[in-house]
């Protein structure tokens, strides 16, 4: 797998998710063009057999610590849940933000730099 390279760190310490890549020129290029605003970023998060959310140890859009991907304080659960959720997505092809266990790219300055391409399918990447 390629990627995993983090610019910027969490607030959670060691980025054990090799997801995040914030600052730099791909922090720049994110003022340029947000992937929301194009289709190219999506909020995910897990529901079980009974439609139950799955516990991740926050709230989605909860802007704080624990909203890293590679919090350390999180349950053994919380952590595994997090696992099953990024594994899932990189397989399908979206780069994850290390910042927000919930939101992943597909084709945008962030998927780009996290994939190594020469470039984004939405939006400017230098």
């Amino acid at each position: 797998m390629v990627g995993g390279g983090s610019v910027g760190g969490g607030g959670g310490g060691t980025n054990t998710f090799g997801a995040g890549v914030v600052g730099g020129a791909v922090g720049a290029a994110m003022a340029a063009v947000v992937g929301a605003t194009v289709g190219a970023a999506v909020d995910v998060m897990i529901r079980d057999d009974t439609g139950t959310t799955v516990d991740m140890g926050c709230e989605v859009n909860q802007g704080e610590d624990i909203a890293w991907a590679d919090y350390a304080g999180l349950t053994t659960l919380q952590t595994a849940n997090r696992r099953i959720l990024r594994d899932a997505m990189l397989e399908a092809g979206f780069a994850p933000l290390g910042s927000e266990w919930w939101h992943f790219s597909y084709g945008d300055q962030i998927w780009a730099a996290y994939y190594e391409k020469d470039y984004a399918i939405y939006g400017i990447y230098e």
